[in-house]
């Protein structure tokens, strides 16, 4: 059956789709139901801080900062994120970014969310936001409990671009067609890889990079 979508328009979600990074959200809530002790909460702060600085290995920083959530029950971070995350992040879409997925429908686009965030985040923000696909991180789940343990790689930096170019092959699309929205320098690789390239609220050296370029910026 031919496809109703004529090629791929992929999205980033934090600070790209919405303003803010989801994983504060998630972070603050888990300390303040419990779910999350006082060392693994300044843990999560040293680690916010060393990624906005870049300080650190952005892939090591990732990789890290899930090991909080060993032990604990998917089933607990599920409804974590609907009962006290979802409420406040959905609210904080940015409206430049409803603009475009609109366009993208009216010229048949398939809207994809594709971000290094947990898929725990991510499914009900694409639900929310009608996406046509979500390619998110998840996490190893052993008897109900998470391991910290990504399952395969995590969607982030380089293995974004290759998550898109995997994604394209499979349903048939091309690159050359393909957008990708994203907000990060770790993004510059996946941008790279599209034939449309659009930056939103970009950080100072994809800004650069950007016009550099010439890549959208928004």
């Amino acid at each position: 059956m031919e496809s109703k979508f004529s090629y791929i328009a992929a999205f980033d979600l934090d600070k790209t789709i919405i303003s803010v990074n989801s994983s504060r959200f998630i972070v603050k809530a888990a300390r303040r139901t419990g779910l999350m002790n006082k060392k693994d909460y300044f843990k999560a702060i040293l680690f916010s801080i060393k990624y906005k600085f870049d300080l650190k290995d952005a892939n090591k920083i990732v990789e890290e900062m899930t090991r909080w959530l060993v032990g604990m029950k998917e089933t607990d971070i599920i409804q974590l994120v609907n009962d006290h995350v979802i409420s406040e992040v959905k609210n904080l879409v940015r409206p430049e970014i409803r603009k475009e997925f609109e366009e993208h429908r009216k010229q048949g686009g398939r809207l994809v969310l594709l971000s290094s965030a947990m898929s725990y985040i991510c499914e009900p923000m694409a639900k929310f936001l009608q996406m046509d696909d979500v390619i998110s991180s998840k996490l190893e789940v052993s008897d109900g409990e998470l391991t910290g343990v990504p399952i395969g790689n995590l969607n982030f930096g380089t293995q974004k671009a290759v998550t898109m170019t995997q994604f394209c092959d499979d349903n048939g699309y091309t690159l050359e067609k393909a957008y990708y929205y994203g907000d990060a320098y770790t993004d510059r690789f996946v941008l790279d890889a599209v034939g449309h390239a659009v930056c939103v609220k970009p950080e100072i050296k994809l800004r650069r990079m950007a016009r550099r370029k010439g890549w959208r910026v928004i």
